[in-house]
């Protein structure tokens, strides 16, 4: 790869950019392509059937003009028995045929008796031919009918034509469905003409937003991909006020790597942290059983009992490590259903183990309605608070331990008079190695908020000159402190 040549995360977003615009538009285009193809048809349709109503319309029209026409037309002719007679009809049909040439649409043929027909000027071309080839075909009376040529189907209309009660002619008026449909498919195709370019044009201009509406997700992708790799200081792009899910999308991932930077921030200081923690005990126990087994050490004795001292310390804080890592997990907590009292007495007899002077422990007056919590951690809990109390103030502070059940939910308070957490500790007191001396693992505090909230509950701090007291509530809804 040179210089110039663009990260492999940032190539593959661009040619995943470029595939789902062309896959969108591609997709489109076919909707659109249907949807024109469609009205098309259904144009070719409508044509057609246009063109055939117009057809009938027309013939059926000659039929109503010869017939207003015919009494006029008739009136003083000959029986048409005769030879004179059939002669006078020929010359009065010949002189209404040249009033009435025919059109593009229809053409008038009259039949009498053992003369050729007599046909008009003018009609549609198959028509016209059949008629000169004299194979123009038979109707029905009265009777609007298809008939299907060598010319193509044709739309038949024929007229008998009585005088005294005889029938002396018959006039029949064809109209070609050939033409019809012919016209049918020039107009359909001037209309798959425009629909083709409107389509075109239509594509392009989504194509264009199609390109543009996914360009966010381009940006989104390339970010992914950066990510990936541990570039979390990438971000996708501010898109204004689009206010579109696109948009949405964006700002949610932002605030994810936001808060991925956040924790990942966090585990880093929290493992640089647990190294050096970890390293100090061990180089303490390693550094004296070195002059133990060198035989250089002053006191042997005192060197053993100070690396007991550190592995001790040692396995307090990889217990405390483990306990936070479990904390997320559902089998952190094993709830169960015990009483006041039960609580109470626990407390107490940790307290005595424990040989800590000067605490106290306080209780409301023991409740029917027992509490559902994990006895264990909200003892471990209650008790990092209490050795935590004692271990950071004067020998002659006062601990009072006060324990009631509120609401259903067990609520426990420790409470010192001793001179308080220092003010540069109080904001970041419940964080892992948040130490406020030497000899404790920085994480009993913690500790103490991860059982809390896991039990759904909080951690109430309250600081200062007067002292120092921390509240617990199991439940009834979680909080940071």
């Amino acid at each position: 790869m040179t210089s110039a040549d663009p990260p492999a995360g940032v190539s593959a977003g661009r040619q995943w950019s470029r595939s789902t615009w062309v896959r969108l538009t591609v997709i489109s285009a076919l909707v659109l392509a249907f949807a024109l193809a469609t009205t098309v048809a259904l144009a070719w349709q409508l044509a057609g059937v246009q063109g055939r109503t117009a057809v009938d319309d027309r013939l059926l029209r000659e039929h109503e003009v010869f017939a207003a026409r015919a009494p006029g037309l008739l009136r003083g002719a000959g029986s048409g028995a005769d030879a004179a007679g059939i002669a006078d009809l020929e010359r009065r049909f010949t002189a209404y045929l040249a009033t009435q040439p025919g059109s593009a649409q229809h053409l008038t043929a009259i039949r009498l008796p053992g003369r050729p027909p007599l046909v008009t000027r003018l009609g549609p071309e198959p028509v016209v031919r059949l008629a000169t080839e004299g194979r123009l075909p038979d109707g029905e009376p009265g009777r609007l009918v298809s008939r299907d040529t060598t010319a193509g189907d044709l739309r038949v209309l024929a007229t008998p034509v009585n005088l005294d009660g005889r029938q002396v002619a018959v006039v029949v008026v064809y109209g070609s469905l050939a033409v019809a449909d012919s016209e049918a498919t020039r107009l359909t195709g001037g209309v798959a003409l425009a629909a083709l370019l409107a389509g075109l044009a239509g594509l392009a201009i989504l194509a264009l937003a199609l390109r543009t509406a996914t360009q966010p997700l381009r940006a989104l992708h390339e970010a992914a991909e950066r990510s990936r790799i541990g570039d979390l200081g990438v971000r996708v792009p501010d898109l204004g006020d689009r206010g579109d899910e696109v948009a949405d999308l964006a700002r949610a991932f932002n605030a994810m790597l936001d808060r991925l930077s956040t924790e990942i921030d966090s585990r880093t200081a929290l493992f640089a942290s647990v190294s050096h923690e970890l390293r100090t005990p061990v180089a303490i126990a390693r550094g004296h059983l070195e002059l133990v087994e060198s035989g250089s050490a002053a006191d042997p004795s005192a060197s053993l009992r100070l690396v007991g001292t550190e592995l001790g310390r040692l396995s307090r804080l990889l217990d405390d490590l483990l306990l936070l890592a479990a904390a997320d997990s559902d089998a952190f907590l094993v709830p169960s259903e015990v009483s006041l009292g039960r609580v109470v007495e626990e407390i107490r007899l940790r307290i005595v183990g424990l040989d800590l002077a000067g605490v106290t422990v306080e209780s409301a007056p023991d409740q029917a309605s027992p509490v559902l919590v994990d006895l264990d951690r909200a003892l471990q809990a209650v008790t990092n608070l209490v050795v935590n109390a004692r271990r950071h103030t004067p020998p002659q502070t006062a601990v009072t331990v006060t324990v009631r059940v509120d609401a259903g939910v067990l609520d426990v308070s420790v409470a010192d008079n001793g001179p308080g957490i220092p003010p540069e500790l109080r904001e970041r007191v419940f964080e892992p190695f948040a130490r406020r001396g030497r000899g404790s693992t920085g994480l009993g505090l913690a500790v103490v908020r991860a059982v809390a909230l896991a039990h759904g509950g909080q951690v109430d701090l309250d600081t200062g000159a007067h002292g120092t007291a921390i509240r617990l509530r199991f439940g009834g809804g979680s909080g940071d402190p």
